[in-house]
Parts: C-alpha cells; sequence; structure tokens
C-alpha cells in the first residue's frame, strides 16, 4: 500500500516538473494616436488584469528580459501614427533575444500602421504603403479570425506586410496586397499587421481582437515549471522520501 502511495505521489510530481510555465500576455504600446484601444483589445482577449502592459519603449527596454522570457508566450508590440519609428528602433535594438525567444515557441504580434517608417524584422516588412479603407479577408483569415470576409474603417490599415513564406490572412483594397500575414519561426509564430487602432473599424475591436486571439494561440508551451511549482516539486520529494523510509522501517 505504501509502495503504491509513493509510485502514485512520484509520478504527479514528474508530471508537474514537466508542466508548462503559466504564459503571462505582454502589450508594449505607446499608445498610437493617443488612446488606449489596443488595452481595450487586449482585455477583451484575455481579462482584466491578465496581462502586462509597458507604456512606452523607454520602459520596455529596461525590461527586455523579463518581457522575452520562458513565463510569457505571446507578446504584442505596438506602433503607428507617429510611433512606429520607435517600434522599429526596439525591433532593432533587440532583435537577437526577441528572434531567440519566438524561435523557442513564443508568438509575436507586430502591429503597425504608421506614417514614416517601414519596419522590418524576420525577413519580412511591414512597409509604409499605401492607406486602405476596406480590407477582404482570405479563406485562411477567415477561418483564422471566425470573422465575416469584408472590414472597413477609416482607415482600417496604412502599413503592407511585403515578404516570403506568409500566410496572407487579410488583403487590402488599395492595391490588393497583404495587410495582415504571419509564419511560423522556429519552434513559434509571428503575424505582421498593418492595422490602425480598432477605435477606426466600423466593426469596433473585432478584427484585432481575433488577430490577438490567434496568434497568442501559435505559442508553444514554455519548457520550464513556474518558480512555485518547483519549491512544490523540492516539498514533494521530500515527501517521498519521508515515506520511503517509514516503508522501511
Amino acid at each position: 500500500m505504501k509502495t503504491t502511495l509513493i509510485n502514485t505521489v512520484a509520478a504527479g510530481l514528474l508530471a508537474l516538473a514537466a508542466a508548462p510555465a503559466m504564459a503571462v500576455p505582454v502589450l508594449v504600446t505607446n499608445q498610437p494616436w493617443g488612446v488606449d484601444t489596443d488595452i481595450e483589445n487586449m482585455t477583451q482577449v484575455f481579462g482584466t488584469g491578465a496581462f502586462t502592459t509597458y507604456g512606452s519603449y523607454a520602459q520596455a527596454d529596461a525590461a527586455v528580459a523579463a518581457i522575452f522570457s520562458s513565463a510569457n508566450r505571446f507578446v504584442m508590440l505596438e506602433g503607428g501614427a507617429a510611433t512606429d519609428s520607435l517600434l522599429a528602433d526596439y525591433l532593432g535594438r533587440h532583435a537577437g533575444v526577441v528572434e531567440a525567444w519566438v524561435n523557442g515557441g513564443g508568438a509575436l504580434l507586430i502591429q503597425s500602421a504608421g506614417w514614416g517608417t517601414s519596419i522590418g524584422f524576420g525577413g519580412v516588412y511591414l512597409a509604409r504603403g499605401h492607406q486602405n479603407s476596406c480590407g477582404t479577408l482570405s479563406a485562411a483569415g477567415v477561418e483564422a479570425f471566425a470573422l465575416s470576409i469584408r472590414h472597413c474603417g477609416g482607415f482600417l490599415a496604412h502599413n503592407e506586410v511585403v515578404g516570403a513564406g506568409l500566410t496572407n490572412f487579410m488583403t487590402g483594397d488599395t492595391w490588393q496586397r497583404a495587410i495582415v500575414a504571419g509564419k511560423e519561426v522556429g519552434l513559434g509564430y509571428i503575424m505582421y499587421s498593418g492595422l490602425t487602432a480598432s477605435r477606426f473599424h466600423e466593426g469596433g475591436h473585432g478584427l484585432v481582437n481575433g488577430v490577438i486571439r490567434y496568434t497568442a494561440g501559435q505559442a508553444q508551451a514554455a519548457e520550464a515549471p513556474e518558480p512555485a511549482s518547483l519549491a512544490l516539486f523540492g516539498l514533494g520529494v521530500a515527501a517521498i522520501g519521508a515515506l520511503r523510509r517509514r516503508a522501511g522501517s
């Protein structure tokens, strides 16, 4: 009986040790157009207080190791309006850290509808392109975001996605170029979005929410257990030792 109990406890502890770390979604934003629409998007997708926000790229510079850690499996980097250059510079400064994190299973959403800077990362450009009042979801986009095909706004998107190996989820009307597209990178995923803030979308928050939800769902489980799990694992090992000593006495 005691041997069975020991084996049962041991099996449970091994499962605990192998369990993934708790995902902590992260938003980095300079509040394009001076509004918190991206915070509203994240709240609707993940819940109130269920994600961490850095309100500027200066704050995100100081916290880059914490943002791109194994405890965080989804990160949204938001640019747009006059803040696109801040996002581009941030990615340039920390490219190695971000790429390693994505390759390890992280899911990254880079969203910017800027006016002055094309953002290059991972062999893809969020190119400063043409304003699109409307866009059409591809078959992949309809399946991924669970939304109707057509979306409009004033404007729906500014930037266009240019690069190889991408799945095109949405095409802008102006020049029939991708405005939302993504690809697998190593074990992880990067989504590139030229969408504006959802306050400018006639359909409200739904499209950006869908992009966030889908991208976050592409993250792989973190390999390392939480510190609290490690502590509990240690207590369990000690308990097994005590049980074995009692069983042998």
